[in-house]
């Protein structure tokens, strides 16, 4: 029933979105601050984003509808802030033009999104995430600072020894070739010719059933941890784990559920030997990581005082819907009032 309600909200802001479109560019329905600082909340940012990260506001339990409420509001905080700076937004067009077009993949979304949305709406969203995430970085470095929370020496090396061996160990890989048949006495006939030094590709290439590695000499074409060739591969681990680089094991048989029998050779191509990354390695990782755990509930903090500082005027009725996600931080009603409507109508 949640999930029907949620493709009718979609929908319904989809249908709302397009004829807006036809009707009136730049729709605005509500804005943050006031004066010189006053910033417009659009109709199509919001619509936008709810195209592009509609997915990812299902994973976190949340209506795309609130999901891109919250994120535009937020933009708008941040870009109150830079502006509040005095920093220059000539710098983040620059920035914005590098991060859209220096990348072939980057290009081709905004193409096709610039198609649907118009090339205006595309650049203001990314040009507002981008401010957003420079502020944010600031932030976060400010903020640890000025409460004393950044992280100590001893709090990279503590973490680092807790999670030495799941994080900081790259497992050891291995590169397989592999050739599947059905035919036992065509399982003879390949055994044969592997002991007397034919090529495993070649035999791969014309005997294996297994197509896809087939057209490939037998290569699988991804490597395997010794985990995922325990998963994967169980009724050949022993074998294949034992065996040395370059060398071949088979003919190993396995009898499939409705009773055929399949006959498998893997050959190792390839063993990159794991390692533990030392912390010297790790540690920008590490204090990036920690940076984040503790500075992220401070951001969350200052986010809601200018929130409540600035005031937030909307124009549609989705006030229960904010009331309800928007602000699970802020304890009092009254404080939820007073951001809505800051001039007490």
């Amino acid at each position: 029933m949640k999930m029907i309600k949620k493709i009718i909200l979609l929908l319904f802001v989809f249908s709302n979105c397009f004829v807006l479109f036809s009707q009136e560019e730049g729709k605005v329905i509500g804005n943050i601050g006031k004066g010189e600082s006053k910033r417009p909340i659009y109709f199509e940012d919001l619509s936008f984003n709810i195209y592009t990260e509609s997915q990812l506001y299902y994973q976190q339990g949340r209506s795309p509808l609130t999901g891109s409420l919250l994120d535009v509001i937020t933009w708008k905080v941040f870009e109150i802030e830079y502006q509040s700076r005095n920093f220059e937004f000539e710098s983040i067009d620059i920035e914005l033009d590098n991060y859209l077009f220096g990348d072939q993949e980057r290009a081709k979304a905004f193409s096709y999104y610039s198609e649907v949305f118009g090339s205006k709406i595309v650049k203001d969203v990314t040009r507002s995430k981008l401010i957003t995430r420079k502020m944010q970085e600031i932030l976060r470095s400010e903020l640890l600072e000025i409460n004393d929370k950044n992280p100590t020496e001893q709090d990279l090396l503590d973490f680092y020894v807790q999670y030495q061996k799941d994080a900081f160990t790259v497992p050891t890989s291995y590169r397989l070739g592999m050739i599947e048949l059905q035919d036992p006495s065509e399982s003879k006939e390949v055994e044969e010719k592997l002991l007397n030094g034919e090529s495993f590709e070649d035999i791969a290439s014309a005997h294996s059933e297994h197509f896809d590695s087939a057209r490939n000499g037998g290569n699988l074409g991804q490597d395997m941890t010794e985990a995922s060739i325990m998963s994967q591969l169980s009724f050949a681990a022993d074998q294949i784990l034992e065996a040395e680089e370059g060398s071949w094991v088979g003919p190993i048989s396995v009898s499939a559920s409705l009773g055929q029998d399949f006959f498998y050779f893997f050959k190792i191509l390839k063993v990159e030997q794991g390692y533990e990354q030392s912390f010297e390695d790790v540690r920008e990782t590490i204090l990036a990581e920690l940076t984040y755990v503790e500075a992220e509930p401070l951001l969350m903090e200052w986010v809601i005082e200018k929130l409540l500082f600035h005031g937030v005027e909307f124009e549609y009725a989705l006030y229960e819907e904010i009331y309800k996600e928007a602000l699970p931080q802020a304890t009092s009603e009254l404080e939820l009032a007073e951001m809505l409507n800051p001039e007490g109508e």
